[in-house]
């Protein structure tokens, strides 16, 4: 009898082919399990929008995750200033804060 060496997961003395990615969390987000090159797409981590993901590589399991199509809702609040600005719906008012006698603004200051 010949045998070859097991070169996916040895479970009870038996060679298993793994088929998939096991169930990872990983940059806030819980990854559920997945077909080997396949790509999951899921929702962005808590504090930003948008859509995240994450291909399972047959040769390394997991890829790192893609999270640039994630947005921060920071984000969104200074998009919302910048779109006042461009249309003068915020006017830029230095009279309305309390300058220092260098210049730079109470409570703010960066020297």
């Amino acid at each position: 009898m010949t045998t070859f060496p097991c070169s996916s997961k040895v479970v009870n003395g038996r060679c298993k082919v793994i088929s998939e990615c096991p169930r990872r969390k990983h940059s806030g987000i819980s990854w559920p399990r997945t077909l080997l090159g396949a790509t999951r797409i899921t929702k962005c981590p808590f504090g930003s929008n948008g859509t995240a993901t994450r291909k399972c590589d047959g040769k390394e399991s997991w890829l790192p995750p893609d999270l640039s199509n994630c947005t921060g809702h920071k984000f969104y609040d200074l998009e919302g200033a910048l779109k006042n600005l461009q249309t003068n719906k915020t006017q830029l008012n230095s009279a309305r804060y309390e300058f220092d006698c260098k210049g730079n603004l109470a409570n703010n200051c960066f020297f």
